[in-house]
């Protein structure tokens, strides 16, 4: 518990919080006084109606941690006595703020982060040493699993465990990175059909995947951590999902999450992820009707308010000046004679959906038009990408021609290539073409083991014979490092700008040495390069298209625009 006194300042004029308590909890309609103050149109009608039982005889009102802390974030502006406020206390958090400087005593961290991740794990710190959790949403290539494992070496020699959950795509990332820069930690990797909990208890850290947490929830749930990490948070966004009702399950002292994406321009999934960090907090009753209410300006800014001492985000551009620069060319092609003619046969088609669609929109379904988006997008990578044959090289594709003496002048000029398409039958083309002149390299796609994926990254990045890495958007786009590489190109155009920016930031990142080009083919006249356009124009408005995939794409593209996407040019 804690006890606080304290008074609303109105002008000149002082009303006692614990007069105005009592005379709420009395029933009674007003207090002496000069001034009015409206507690049944305020935000804070949870604090108003406290009960009887929160009031002490000695003008003290008690309130739990989370109350307290709703409380600093609710009030515009909080005042606090010299005397009153402890250096390093919870009402120091709450009054001074917490991303902003750093702590009273600040603990000693490994010397090889960089100042900003310094201050990232000192910030981790305060809000742990608080019995606070909250989400660390730097950048990717930031560096988020540094100041994660700065913060573990800080604690690790308290007693529990410590609990790591990541996607598959990432499990020997950190037993990697902890061996390289924190060799006096322990860890244990629970993963396979080996796996044994109780062995693995022994270790500083327990590493293991969100699959493996769902069918061994009953395992961890009996357990007490000291700290959790979820990697990639946005994992459990979904509130709906069993993976999402595991990670509610588990019980630790702090809870903390770690993602690239930029999760303020996400109200509900901001909620859905922090609920998870501190329940007690953001599940709560006041602050759920606080997210209810975010249509306008001021609403917003109360909800920023809340989140604000619990998301700490910087951008590759604030933090690393000293990174090499990365440069961006936008590749026009043309459709080759093969192309056209199955292009304009599925447009038609998609054509008259569209038209079947404005005549009942309620009942239509649109994933049809979507899927003939898919089929406009595969035509334009290659025809076999939608006939499904084997003989690529009798067909020809204006984007494979380009893509091909590009990779060749690369290739030629000594760089490293990290090449990324969406479809992976895309890339079994490229990797057959590969394999027929003898150029080694290697692939990454969600089938591919954890194990197998981190000794294939660790050739790309090590060996100079190994010169591709041809990876799927999805699954090569997170939680991995290919600084060996020079260039990026990308084969096909995501929805998403996002998505793009967290593929290529897997080469631009903290240790790449060298200037990093990217390449983003567009097919002239087609789908393509509408996308290319709508994408263009719309990115800059705020959180569009932030956290969208093509589905939910579809509901920010006018009609008119939707048609014109079936509309080949020349």
């Amino acid at each position: 518990w804690y006890y606080l006194a304290g008074y609303y300042r109105i002008a000149n004029q002082r009303i006692s919080l614990f007069d105005l308590l009592t005379a709420t909890a009395d029933k009674k309609q007003y207090i002496p006084g000069q001034k009015w103050l409206d507690l049944e149109g305020s935000s804070l009608r949870w604090f108003h109606a406290l009960g009887r039982e929160r009031l002490l005889k000695d003008g003290r009102i008690k309130l739990t941690r989370e109350e307290l802390l709703l409380l600093g974030c609710q009030l515009p502006t909080i005042v606090a006595e010299p005397a009153s406020l402890e250096p390093g206390s919870v009402l120091d958090f709450i009054v001074g703020g917490n991303q902003d400087r750093p702590p009273v005593a600040p603990p000693k961290i490994n010397n090889h982060l960089r100042q900003y991740q310094k201050h990232g794990t000192h910030w981790l710190y305060e809000l742990h040493r608080h019995g606070l959790g909250g989400i660390l949403a730097d950048d990717m290539g930031l560096g988020k699993t540094h100041q994660a494992l700065a913060l573990i070496e800080l604690i690790a020699n308290g007693p529990g465990q410590i609990l790591i959950v990541c996607p598959a795509a990432v499990l020997y990332h950190w037993p990697e990175k902890q061996k390289k820069f924190f060799p006096a930690l322990s860890l244990a990797v629970h993963h396979g059909p080996e796996r044994n909990f109780g062995n693995n208890l022994q270790k500083n850290i327990i590493v293991t995947t969100y699959g493996v947490l769902r069918r061994d929830i009953d395992r961890f749930a009996d357990h007490c951590f000291t700290l959790i990490f979820f990697d990639e948070m946005h994992y459990l966004k979904n509130k709906k999902t069993a993976l999402y009702h595991a990670a509610e399950q588990l019980q630790a002292e702090t809870i903390f999450g770690l993602s690239g994406t930029p999760l303020e321009n996400s109200v509900e999934e901001v909620q859905t992820l922090l609920g998870i960090c501190l329940p007690a907090l953001f599940t709560s009753p006041p602050v759920q009707k606080i997210f209810k209410r975010h249509k306008s300006r001021e609403q917003r800014l109360r909800i920023r308010k809340i989140i604000h001492p619990f998301i700490l985000r910087r951008t590759r551009n604030q933090v690393l000046a000293e990174l090499p620069t990365c440069s961006e060319d936008i590749r026009f092609c043309t459709l080759h004679p093969d192309q056209v003619k199955p292009y304009r046969q599925v447009g038609e088609l998609a054509r008259g959906m569209l038209k079947e669609a404005e005549k009942n929109a309620a009942l239509y379904n649109f994933s049809h038009i979507l899927t003939a988006i898919t089929r406009l997008k595969q035509i334009c990578d290659h025809v076999c990408l939608l006939e499904g044959c084997s003989e690529w090289e009798k067909y020809g594709s204006g984007k494979w021609t380009e893509f091909a003496r590009l990779l060749e002048q690369c290739l030629q000029s000594g760089l490293k290539v990290v090449v990324f398409s969406q479809f992976t039958s895309m890339l079994d083309i490229i990797e057959a073409w590969l394999d027929s002149r003898d150029i080694d390299h290697i692939s990454i796609r969600g089938r591919i083991g954890a194990k197998k994926r981190a000794r294939s990254i660790k050739r790309f990045n090590t060996e100079i014979s190994c010169r591709v890495c041809c990876a799927s958007l999805l699954a090569g786009g997170t939680g991995i490092d290919l600084t060996g590489a020079q260039v990026v190109i990308h084969y096909d155009r995501w929805w998403n700008p996002a998505k793009e920016e967290q593929a290529t930031a897997r080469v631009h990142r903290m240790g790449q040495l060298h200037p990093v080009q990217v390449y983003k083919l567009v097919t002239v006249g087609t789908r393509k390069e509408k996308i290319h356009r709508l994408i263009e124009e719309k990115k800059n408005l705020a959180g569009e298209l932030i956290g969208e995939d093509e589905g939910s794409m579809l509901k920010n593209i006018s009609r008119e625009e939707l048609a014109g996407l079936f509309q080949l040019v020349g």
